[in-house]
């Protein structure tokens, strides 16, 4: 089951946030293993992995376009119950704002059903990038 952050969640999390500054999403999904599309989708029966594959491809002119990058892909456990995750990446977004127009743009939306078919659990953990000589733990521009 897919945990969804709950409703005035998004404005607690950017409370005092500069929405100028870049910001770091990191992703950890696991998918179902056949993509749970509803039945009248119109859609071709695909494997989780699949159906987000698919989700990519529709999103990715978007990162694109808002100059996001892809940082870091895979994973490898080294703590932690073993493949617990399929897929882990961090996107880089050059600005929050960028992200939240993204998020909220119908370009965006239209490609979002293959995200929900393909996505049995996710954590996705909004990274606020360290100022250059930060130390660990101290929180970033």
């Amino acid at each position: 089951m897919v945990q969804q952050r709950k409703p005035g969640g998004w404005s607690e999390l950017l409370d005092g946030v500069d929405l100028e500054q870049p910001v770091g999403m990191l992703n950890q999904l696991r998918f179902n293993a056949q993509a749970q599309y509803a039945a009248d989708s119109g859609e071709e029966p695909c494997s989780g992995a699949e159906a987000y594959a698919r989700y990519g491809a529709a999103t990715m002119p978007i990162l694109q376009r808002i100059g996001a990058q892809l940082l870091l892909s895979g994973t490898a456990e080294l703590i932690g119950p073993p493949d617990e995750w399929d897929m882990t990446f961090v996107v880089r977004y050059q600005r929050w704002a960028g992200l939240i127009d993204m998020l909220r743009s119908e370009e965006y939306q239209a490609g979002m059903h293959h995200r929900a078919a393909a996505v049995a659990d996710s954590r996705l953990h909004m990274m606020h990038f360290a100022a250059e000589g930060a130390a660990l733990g101290e929180r970033g521009a």
